[in-house]
């Protein structure tokens, strides 16, 4: 974390959290951890602490800042590495929060507060990514885009993974056409 004159970065994200934990009590616990390691080491306490707590899920920074303008104003690799470690060994969801709320214009679309994108290759993951969507979505101030990309190249994959995958979708589908 990195101070500025307003306090650290993390503050207002952690602010957040806590604020939907103070509206729906018994649903959500925010619980925030401050471990000093070395960062070839720093996926091992994550994912330890979180198995400890039995977190349901880990939400990590991303590794790249923008300015206002939209310009790459930093590239942290060694952030890059250990979220890539804690994806690998995690024993919950993970979400890399991508802050670009300085490149935002909310005069643009003056109803929607959040905007959340699932990209959907296929696999339990993605699935379990389009569920947390579907959950995001229902509440009236996200809008929710969903891509799905398909290989055109003829990869051996696994049947019951495509029906699980098309009975994913199909479900979402069917939570948005409800919401009309």
């Amino acid at each position: 974390q990195k101070s500025s004159s307003l306090g650290f970065r993390s503050t207002k994200v952690i602010d957040i959290f806590r604020f939907q934990g103070d509206l729906h009590p018994g649903f959500i616990s925010v619980q925030c951890f401050t471990s000093v390691s070395l960062p070839q080491f720093m996926q091992e306490d994550i994912c330890s602490l979180a198995f400890d707590k039995v977190t349901s899920i880990l939400i990590l920074p991303f590794h790249r800042k923008w300015n206002h303008q939209g310009r790459l104003i930093h590239d942290s690799k060694v952030t890059r590495t250990i979220n890539c470690s804690v994806l690998d060994m995690a024993p919950c969801s993970v979400g890399i929060l991508i802050d670009r709320k300085k490149m935002s214009n909310p005069s643009c679309v003056p109803s929607v507060l959040h905007r959340v994108a699932v990209l959907f290759l296929g696999g339990n993951d993605d699935r379990e990514a389009l569920a947390y969507g579907l959950r995001m979505a229902k509440s009236p101030g996200v809008h929710l885009s969903v891509v799905r990309l398909i290989s055109r190249e003829d990869v051996v994959e696994d049947e019951w993974e495509k029906v699980l995958d098309a009975e994913s979708l199909r479900e979402f589908k069917l939570g948005f056409s409800r919401q009309d």
